[in-house]
């Protein structure tokens, strides 16, 4: 984990205090409609060590988007058992895929705190306590929508979303505060995260 910039806090769920406890949040997406729009692209420069985190928890067996930039070139989805692999994408320009379902079944119905990161170049994808080697790529890739991609969008909920470039993070949006409703506010930097199509779906964790 990189340096925190301004000594914000670190990426912990929020919580809500009751007279019985503490209360955890996630907010299920519906595989359908749903997904997260960022308030701006958040930009990985080209040639810069870079990792992208956050906890995914899905059952299915489809094409489900992560991640993609506001035009498309850049994108990222778990794909289904039948091609192979959980993952494939496109970043900075080259096609990249990985963490094979013989190793690995991603979309368990579990929390699975996943990482996608380059370093010296290489992208690697660190999930389930494991590590797998992807491609080469050293371009320049942009994230403007979270859990789309194509049409395809996630079924389950992520949360503790982080990017970090060059060992600093920059971005964090926990997407676990149930009182702030549709648009989810950052606790790193300035970009928030709107639910397109919100509806109440919150459920205690």
């Amino acid at each position: 984990m990189g340096f925190i910039a301004n000594n914000l806090p670190t990426l912990d769920d929020v919580s809500f205090g009751t007279a019985s406890g503490v209360k955890r949040y996630v907010y299920r997406l519906d595989g359908l409609t749903k997904y997260y729009q960022l308030s701006d692209q958040i930009v990985i420069p080209a040639s810069t060590d870079c990792a992208i985190r956050f906890t995914l928890n899905g059952t299915s067996d489809n094409y489900e988007g992560l991640f993609k930039s506001a035009d498309g070139s850049d994108w990222f989805r778990l794909i289904p058992s039948s091609q192979g692999s959980n993952f494939q994408g496109n970043l900075g320009g080259t096609f990249i895929s990985g963490v094979p379902y013989s190793s690995l079944t991603v979309r368990n119905g579990q929390d699975r705190e996943f990482t996608l990161r380059r370093l010296a170049g290489r992208f690697y994808i660190d999930v389930g306590g494991q590590s797998f080697t992807l491609s080469l790529s050293s371009g320049s890739f942009s994230i403007s929508a979270l859990c789309e991609f194509g049409g395809d969008e996630f079924a389950g909920y992520i949360k503790n979303f982080e990017v970090e470039i060059n060992s600093v993070i920059t971005n964090q949006i926990p997407l676990t505060n149930k009182t702030q409703g549709a648009t989810q506010l950052p606790t790193v930097g300035s970009v928030s995260a709107t639910i397109i199509n919100y509806t109440d779906t919150w459920e205690e964790v």
